[in-house]
């Protein structure tokens, strides 16, 4: 006759072919397994969302510091705008000073019309 079948696998042992379970039949062991496997399961999306957020928590860091280090063309506008409405400002003070000084010379050259 042939030698007798061996099963190993997972704790599964039985000396002829036909297979059985590790805890001798369909017991209370496998159906709480089977009632496990959908819980457990579901409480494995959280560990998977966890898991995707620190993997890519490095690739959000680097374009953070991407940001920052460059300037967008709405930034680069409103930068632009600040620094000419400044310069504006700058130059009417100095153009509204000089024409007090000028004023102010001709006052003492003796000239009575002098606006």
């Amino acid at each position: 006759t042939a030698p007798p079948f061996r099963w190993r696998l997972s704790g599964i042992s039985s000396m002829d072919d036909t297979r059985t379970s590790a805890t001798g039949g369909d017991g209370p062991m496998n159906k709480a397994m089977i009632l496990a496997g959908p819980l457990l399961l579901l409480g494995l999306t959280g560990c998977v969302r966890t898991v995707a957020s620190v993997v890519t928590a490095p690739v959000r860091a680097g374009s953070q510091v991407a940001d920052w280090a460059t300037t967008s063309q709405d930034e680069a506008d409103r930068n632009y705008g600040r620094k000419m409405r400044e310069k504006e400002a700058r130059e009417g003070r100095e153009a509204k000073k000089a024409e007090k000084a000028r004023r102010k010379q001709c006052r003492k050259a003796g000239y009575e019309r002098c606006d």
